[in-house]
């Protein structure tokens, strides 16, 4: 029968598993759209291979991180208690940059309302005679 455990190790697979999805296809999509036609299987084998480098080192580096705190101590209630300790940083880390980020969001936005061109008038400034990228 499952315990609380499995119940914590899938809402966190569930919630991990949608941010991801929700993250991957936005920027695809933009880097996709931001070069011609024939670039758009080189922006997306960039946006790719970068975001499959990043995870790798990402995974290693906080592995690195976890394995300094936990160490070589012995019995499984200490080896938790230095894995736990050992994600804080990484924890702190991502929680700082979090809120950088929703304040750059923030302020674009409201830079972004403040005048500047509206997105139809910017699309119509910047579209090829043609109206389709080659």
């Amino acid at each position: 029968m499952p315990g609380p455990a499995s119940a914590a190790l899938v809402s966190v697979s569930v919630v991990l598993g949608a941010g991801m999805g929700a993250a991957i296809w936005p920027t695809q999509l933009a880097g996709v759209a931001a070069l011609r036609v024939r670039r758009s299987g080189l922006a997306s084998a960039a946006i790719s291979t970068t975001r499959q480098v990043g995870t790798a080192l990402g995974v290693a580096v906080l592995g690195l991180i976890v394995a300094t705190h936990s160490g070589s101590r012995m019995g499984t209630t200490l080896f938790a208690d230095g894995f736990v300790r050992g994600l804080h940083l990484p924890g702190g880390v991502t929680a700082t940059a979090m809120l950088a980020c929703a304040a750059l969001l923030v302020t674009g936005a409201r830079a972004a309302g403040r005048g500047h061109l509206s997105r139809e008038d910017t699309a119509a400034q910047t579209a090829p005679a043609g109206g389709v990228k080659a």
